[in-house]
C-alpha cells in the first residue's frame, strides 16, 4: 500500500524559488525612495569602522556575522523569518543610501550584483533558508522513526542562538567570542542532525544527510564570500576602485567549484543518480556516506 506520508520536495527546487524571490524582493525594495538620515549616518559610521581594518581583521568582521545570520536561517519557520528580515534590512539600507546620495537605489543594487561576493553571499542565505523549509518536510515524513526528540532539541538550540544574536552577538562581531559561539552552536546543530542520521535508514538517511551537507556548504560558501568581499573593499579604497571587478577571476572559479560541490552533495536529486529512487529497499545502497 502506498504511504500517505507527505512527499518531500527536491531541495534544489526550494532553493531556486527562494533565491529568485530574494533577488526580486531585494531589487524592488532597494528601488523605493526611502529617506532616513539617522540610518544613513549610522550605516556610514559602521562601514567606516569596518573597512578601516586590515584584510584579515576585515574578513573576521564579515564572516562570523554572516555565518550567524546563515545559521539562524536554517531554523524551520524562524529561519525564514530571519531570511526575510535580513534581506529586507539590507535592501532598505541600499534604498536609504540611494536617496541620501541622489542615486537610484536600484542602481546601487545593480552595482552590488556586478561584484562576485553578491553571487556567493545571497545564494548562501537562500540555501540556508531553503534547507530550513526542507527540514520541515523531512521531519513530517520521518518523525516516527526516532528523530522527533533530536529534532526538537535542535529547534531549542537554534532558538537560543536566535535569541543570543539579538541579545549580544552584534556587540562582538569579529571577536574571538563571536567565532567561538558560531563554532559551538553550528557544531551542536550538525551533531544533532548526525544523530538523527544514525537513527534512520534508506531515504530518510539520505534526506537528513543532505541537510548536514547543506550546513557545511553554507559555512564554506560564506567563508569564501567574506574573503572575496574583504578583498573588494580593500581594492575599492585604492585609486582604482573598479579593479574590484578583477575579483571575478577567483570569484568565478569559486562559484564553479561551489556549484559542483552543491550538485555532488545533493547528487541524488539529479537524473543520473535517481534510477533507483523509487526502490525503497535499495535506499541503504544509495544513502549518503560520512
Amino acid at each position: 500500500m502506498e504511504s500517505k506520508a507527505p512527499k518531500i520536495p527536491r531541495i534544489r527546487r526550494i532553493f531556486l524559488i527562494t533565491f529568485i524571490a530574494e533577488l526580486v524582493a531585494f531589487a524592488i525594495i532597494s528601488a523605493l525612495p526611502i529617506s532616513d538620515p539617522a540610518l544613513y549616518a549610522s550605516f556610514n559610521g559602521q562601514r567606516s569602522a569596518i573597512t578601516s581594518q586590515p584584510y584579515f581583521s576585515l574578513w573576521l568582521s564579515i564572516f562570523p556575522h554572516n555565518l550567524m545570520i546563515g545559521s539562524i536561517e536554517f531554523i524551520p519557520v524562524i529561519g525564514l523569518l530571519m531570511f526575510i528580515i535580513s534581506m529586507g534590512e539590507t535592501a532598505v539600507v541600499v534604498s536609504v543610501e540611494g536617496t541620501a546620495t541622489h542615486v537610484s537605489g536600484f542602481a546601487i543594487f545593480a552595482s552590488l550584483m556586478l561584484l562576485p561576493h553578491s553571487w556567493l553571499e545571497l545564494p548562501a542565505y537562500a540555501v540556508a533558508a531553503s534547507t530550513g523549509i526542507y527540514a520541515i518536510y523531512v521531519y513530517s515524513r520521518y518523525k516516527n522513526q526516532g528523530i522527533a526528540k533530536l529534532f526538537w532539541t535542535y529547534i531549542l538550540v537554534s532558538v537560543i542562538e536566535f535569541g543570543s544574536y539579538f541579545a549580544f552577538a552584534k556587540d562582538f562581531t569579529g571577536s574571538a567570542g563571536s567565532i567561538l559561539f558560531d563554532v559551538i552552536v553550528d557544531g551542536v546543530a550538525i551533531f544533532l542532525f548526525y544523530l538523527m542520521y544514525k537513527k534512520v535508514s534508506g531515504k530518510a538517511k539520505r534526506s537528513i544527510g543532505t541537510i548536514i551537507y547543506m550546513y557545511l556548504f553554507v559555512i564554506i560558501e560564506l567563508g569564501f564570500a567574506g574573503a572575496i568581499e574583504a578583498a573588494e573593499i580593500k581594492i575599492e579604497e585604492t585609486a582604482h576602485p573598479f579593479n574590484a571587478l578583477f575579483m571575478w577571476i577567483p570569484g568565478a572559479a569559486i562559484i564553479v567549484f561551489l556549484i559542483m560541490l552543491y550538485r555532488y552533495w545533493d547528487r541524488y536529486e539529479y537524473p543520473k543518480y535517481m534510477k533507483n529512487d523509487n526502490n525503497e529497499n535499495n535506499g541503504e545502497n544509495n544513502e549518503i556516506k560520512f
